[in-house]
């Protein structure tokens, strides 16, 4: 590596020129050897003082040198001179530098200098260096871009907006809107109350079968202790065919839902039955900023349309839409679930008062595959996704009409609301396969067809106590289940063999509140 060039001087010897003087320029491994040569002398010496007079000579050189380079002008007066007296660079007799590098010289100044990156012997100058021709082409700027700087869309981030500081009761009770879940994807319609926090919600036995809900880690069965209401429309069970309190969703366009309520805990007196773990109320959109129609189309035969609008007409709004969903699933036995789902809306809404008139129509039917032996799978006589009974499943119903009516003044709001509801279920499930009936199998049926009539009417007061905001509500519920049917049968391939029960319920619930 070449280094900065120094300048070593010596009394006479070969290298005598005429003024008893020459110079020899050294490069930085040179005088790495001269300070070795002085180390040696020095220990051989009598005395170190000798040693200490060559080193402080060679540091005294080199300052000398470094002050000539700051002295551009002077340097190049010299190296004119030089020329005149030796014209063809011919070096002087003795092998001496040519004349015009006799003297103090300095390198060319077109060649750059920095500082010495490596350690130098103890004593000599680490200043700047010439740069080597390799270290030269490393020195490559960099190429300018070409293109034209890369614009990014802009990004719109959503968040909540409403503030229900004083106005829940608690920190367990909530608002979600439309914005916050239209994009969530949904596996299954179930997941709606999974904007509730804490909630989850599974699927078993197909997807027309209500789904298997838990709250805060809590087995909530089929929807037994978390109650929910649409538009004012109870959407739990009591005396079901499968389960107390059962909760099918599966009525529910997500679309078309414009916002969800929800709050946890046991002490909401309104609420009533079904209501220990917590509740969710859903309403649904009054208009449309616009008519769309969306196709969804996915693995295992999944298809999915939905398409709805809305338009006005008198003094309200008509919103309907309409969505139908096919899908087979990974299953060895294709589930052919085939769902449609349909609603319409009329609602005026002035300032102090408003109603609603709301038409819903679901039907489905589909073959599920259920829980299987595990020892089968492992010793491969059926697949992980196979099943004993292929007949499982079932075909489900619900249509609904509702009418909801409010007013509100200085102080005071008040609302009623009236339904009829009629739904249908037969459920094929097989949990023991032979175990009963080892020829015919043990296939289930659960069945219930039932027409529900109901209302709520509430009325509410806001005041002061002591200057903070209260409000007083007192309401009634009625509610009448007509359940025939209700019964629990041994089939075979779906054909009744056995009847275990089959009844007639007619319910009535009554609930007061303030």
């Amino acid at each position: 590596m070449l280094a900065k060039r120094l300048v070593v001087r010596r009394e006479g010897g070969p290298w005598q020129s005429d003024e008893n003087t020459c110079w020899k320029l050294c490069t930085q491994h040179d005088l790495r050897l001269v300070w070795a040569i002085v180390c040696g002398l020095g220990s051989l010496a009598s005395s170190p003082a000798h040693a200490h007079r060559l080193k402080s000579q060679l540091q005294e050189q080199s300052r000398q040198v470094e002050e000539t380079e700051t002295e551009p002008a002077a340097d190049s007066e010299q190296r004119s001179e030089g020329s005149a007296r030796n014209p063809h660079g011919a070096r002087p007799a003795g092998g001496g530098l040519p004349a015009s590098r006799a003297g103090n010289v300095a390198p060319p100044p077109s060649v750059k200098r920095d500082a010495a990156p490596g350690p130098v012997p103890d004593g000599l100058p680490g200043g700047a260096r010439t740069k080597t021709p390799v270290e030269q082409a490393q020195e490559v700027e960099a190429p300018r871009p070409t293109e034209e700087p890369t614009s990014l869309e802009t990004v719109e981030i959503l968040g909540r907006e409403t503030d229900l500081l004083g106005v829940t009761g608690s920190a367990s009770q909530g608002v979600v809107g439309q914005n916050q879940f239209k994009y969530r994807p949904l596996l299954r319609i179930g997941e709606l109350v999974e904007v509730v926090p804490g909630m989850l919600a599974t699927q078993h036995s197909g997807s027309g079968k209500a789904n298997q809900y838990f709250l805060r880690g809590f087995n909530l069965d089929h929807g037994t202790d978390f109650a929910t209401w649409v538009d004012g429309v109870p959407m739990n069970m009591p005396t079901n065919a499968h389960g107390q309190g059962y909760m099918d969703l599966n009525s529910i366009i997500p679309e078309l839902i414009d916002r969800v309520e929800y709050g946890k805990g046991p002490y909401y007196a309104e609420l009533g039955d079904f209501s220990a773990a917590g509740y969710s109320y859903m309403h649904t959109l009054h208009r449309l900023p616009e008519g769309f129609i969306k196709f969804t189309g996915g693995e295992f035969n999944f298809y999915r349309t939905v398409a709805a609008n809305s338009t006005r007409i008198g003094p309200g709004d008509l919103l309907y839409g309409a969505a139908f969903n096919f899908y087979d699933g990974p299953w060895v036995q294709p589930m052919d679930m085939n769902q449609y789902n349909g609603l319409i809306r009329y609602t005026i809404d002035e300032k102090d008062w408003g109603m609603s008139l709301i038409g819903v129509a679901y039907n489905n039917n589909w073959t599920a595959t259920n829980q299987i032996p595990e020892q089968l799978v492992k010793a491969n006589l059926i697949d992980l996704y196979g099943t004993l009974n292929p007949t499982d499943g079932g075909n489900s119903n619900r249509y609904s009409l509702a009418a909801n009516v409010w007013s509100s003044g200085d102080g005071y709001r008040n609302e009623a609301n009236l339904y009829t509801v009629y739904y249908d279920l037969d459920l094929y499930s097989d949990f023991t396969f032979f175990l009963n009936y080892p020829v015919q199998g043990d296939q289930i049926l659960q069945k219930e067809h039932r027409m529900i009539y109901g209302g709520n009417a509430s009325q509410t007061w806001f005041n002061k106590l002591f200057g903070t905001d209260m409000d007083n509500t007192v309401g009634i519920q009625v509610r009448n289940d007509q359940i025939g049917g209700l019964g629990l049968a041994n089939t075979q391939f779906r054909d009744v063999f056995s009847t275990t029960s089959n009844d007639n319920v007619n319910q009535i619930s009554v609930g007061i509140y303030l």
